[in-house]
Parts: structure tokens; sequence; C-alpha cells
């Protein structure tokens, strides 16, 4: 340990613009501290379905993936692919007719 402490003296005193952070806090005191855990049943209910009632993608027309859905306006939208939320999400209105 002592040669690390060494090494990193020497580089401070070599480089003395260059920022080195060791890790090592100066007082050895945490710098914030959570606040301790309050568990509550007062949590939101969950108004939609957990699966999307749609069969097809909305954006491409293909099947829907399971894995691939958003949550628009109170209901599960499921879709076919990692590309189709983003799509979705960018105009949802010009879907709308489809979810229908």
């Amino acid at each position: 340990m002592d040669v690390l402490l060494a090494l990193i003296g020497r580089l401070r005193t070599g480089r003395p613009v260059m920022v080195l952070d060791t890790g090592a806090l100066a007082s050895g005191e945490p710098l914030e501290v959570e606040p301790d855990l309050v568990f509550t049943d007062d949590a939101p209910g969950l108004d939609a379905p957990l699966y999307a009632t749609n069969s097809i993608c909305p954006v491409s027309g293909q099947p829907v993936d399971p894995r691939y859905a958003v949550l628009f306006e109170g209901h599960l939208v499921g879709l076919c692919c990692p590309n189709c939320p983003g799509k979705f999400w960018a105009d949802p209105e010009a879907f709308r007719d489809k979810l229908e």
C-alpha cells in the first residue's frame, strides 16, 4: 500500500494539472445518506389489462410480438419489433384508427 501511495504522490508531483481521483474521500464520511425506506399499501391500481388487446401491430401490420408493447391512453398496445415503439410514439395519432 505504501508503494501505491508513493506512486500516486509522484504522479501528482510530475503532472500537477492532471486531476487524479484515487477514490479516497478526505474525511472518510459518505457524501450523502439515503433516507430509510417506508413501505405503504397505497400503490396505484392498474386499470389496463396486462396483455395487449391487439394481435396486429398498428405500425407495420405484422403479428404482435409480446416483448414489444407501449401503454397508450390506458391500453397496452402490442407491437411487432423494437423499431415500432419509436415510430408509434413519433405520431400516435396516425395509428389511432388501427387501435380500435
